[in-house]
């Protein structure tokens, strides 16, 4: 029966004691507000009974406003009530206690929601699930007894509970829902029993004071959001049967330290771990398979990251901004390291690339600025043997190659590793715009020119020293070369470039359709 079915008539208005009780539904409350006491004989308090008192009583008078009184600072629930229906006291602001009986089987979504002076709340043990959005924004209650009947706590059930710091989860919960106890800001530490099998995300999303956290053993996923931007969470041990870790679980749990995994954890989300700035440790399971996009990104305490033999690719920005991180090492067969990877890890000094690697993007090590040696395919490269942002493998490199940096413009995306390489530009590796690539490609010796910036000029005496300013053996001059000029360049290098773009554009050269 809708709490308006019988406005406006004599029936409504003329009802005593401040309550319209149909049957055994409690349809409204007209009263003066305060301290209220429910009559005994109710068995349902109805939708919205409690909620909007002054619109209620505006149909009641019509157009006339009644004189305004207090609104309603406790109420008392008599044994007889089993069912409250939703948002029965939606918006009492001033509510500050309810005396809840053990009779009352159901309590409606939002039934106390925006109740922001409410401090304490009983949940009966007749009860099965906390509906959504029950305790949303109940600002003041500052502590919660969940029963061992209740199976689930719904979403968004105690969301914006600002000053709740004591949460107690009792025996038998399976499920809590997405955002259960999203912005619980005051909330220190969480307990899930193992009956907990299922999580939603959010579920305690920007709990700014959460320090410690035990996960439910029955858990298989950690969801999407689910610990997001808990900034004093410090420890957390994965229960021992995850096999995902969600998108941005823990993103901003700026100080956590020590996080333990199961070894059949197998996929860990984008942005799992980023911006985890005190995270210095992190082993990595061995059946790990999957490392989202910016999964570690700006941990820049993280020390080492040694990957097992079933991840195959290293996706964008996975480890971008770890400034602490000085070991990489790669178990199994890496084909891919994908744009930033690994830009920024300033304190890495070496890297050993396996034989499987076909392709490193854009960035990838950029400004890696401690970067001194490099091994691929059993080459070592170290920083003796560059020429400013020269790359160059000796003699006895190995002589099947690679067909590289098709996109040779300054902002380049890939390079590709198509067999074994011979050259790899420290661009890739040091954040340079400029490099020299000496390349085997059907077996003729080929010199690609891409410079930037002061680099143009130790690129020009050592074409001189080598000779190899010739038709046969230079590929092409790329834009960012010709640019240089345009920035500046000194009158000597502009006058190199312009003879050497001549040499190149003679008759009938296939270069004429370059465009420098």
């Amino acid at each position: 029966i809708n709490e308006f079915a019988f406005a406006n008539t004599k029936f409504y208005r003329t009802y005593k004691d401040d309550f319209i009780i149909i049957n055994d539904i409690l349809v409204n409350y007209t009263g003066n507000g305060g301290d209220v006491v429910i009559p005994d004989g109710v068995r349902v308090i109805g939708k919205n009974a409690f909620c909007e008192v002054r619109f209620s009583r505006k149909m009641m008078y019509g157009t006339k406003e009644p004189p305004q009184k207090d609104l309603v600072r406790s109420v008392v629930i008599p044994d007889s009530v089993k069912i409250i229906e939703r948002g029965a006291f939606l918006s009492c602001r001033n509510l500050e206690y309810v005396v809840m009986p053990d009779s009352v089987e159901y309590i409606g979504k939002g039934c106390f929601r925006l109740c922001q002076s409410l401090k304490s709340i009983h949940i009966p043990p007749k009860l099965s699930c906390i509906e959504q959005i029950t305790f949303d924004d109940c600002a003041s209650l500052t502590s919660v007894v969940i029963p061992e009947n209740i199976k689930e706590i719904a979403l968004g059930a105690f969301k914006n509970c600002s000053q709740l710091k004591d949460v107690v989860i009792k025996g038998n919960t399976e499920v809590i829902g997405r955002g259960a106890f999203e912005a619980c800001s005051m909330l220190q530490s969480i307990h899930l029993p193992d009956s907990v099998y299922e999580l939603g995300e959010n579920a305690f999303a920007n709990c700014s004071m959460l320090t410690s956290v035990t996960l439910s053993k029955s858990l298989l996923y950690i969801p999407d959001r689910a610990f997001f931007s808990c900034a004093m969470l410090k420890s957390v041990q994965i229960p021992p049967n995850v096999r995902i870790i969600g998108k941005d679980v823990f993103h901003g749990c700026g100080e956590l330290s020590n996080v333990a995994v199961p070894d059949c954890l197998e996929d860990i989300g984008d942005r799992a771990f980023a911006y985890c700035e005190s995270l210095e440790k992190f082993t990595f399971p061995k059946g790990l398979k999957t490392i989202g996009e910016w999964t570690f990104n700006e941990c820049h305490n993280l020390l080492s990251a040694d990957l097992p033999e079933n991840v195959t690719s290293i996706p964008d920005r996975a480890f971008r901004g770890c400034e602490n991180l000085r070991r990489i090492t790669f178990a199994g067969k890496i084909m891919n390291i994908g744009v930033s990877a690994f830009e920024r890890c300033i304190s890495l000094t070496s890297l050993v690339f396996p034989d499987d690697l076909e392709s490193v993007c854009m960035n990838a090590f950029s400004d890696c600025t401690s970067l001194t040696s490099l091994t691929i395919f059993g080459v070592t490269v170290d920083s003796t043997q560059c020429c400013w942002d020269l790359c160059y493998y000796p003699a006895d490199a190995p002589s099947d190659v690679l067909d590289m940096l098709k996109n040779e413009s300054y902002y380049s995306s890939n390079v590709r590793f198509q067999t074994k390489v011979q050259f790899v530009t420290q661009k890739f590796f040091e954040g340079s715009h400029e490099a020299i690539n000496f390349v085997k490609y059907n077996k003729t010796e080929v010199l690609k020119v891409l410079a930037r910036g002061g680099c143009i000029e130790p690129i020009k005496k050592y074409c001189e020293q080598t000779q190899f300013v010739t038709k046969d053996n230079i590929s092409e001059i790329c834009d960012c070369a010709m640019e240089y000029t345009q920035e500046g360049g000194s009158p000597e290098t502009q006058v190199y470039l312009v003879n050497l773009r001549a040499k190149l554009l003679s008759d009938n050269d296939p270069f004429d359709e370059l465009n420098i």
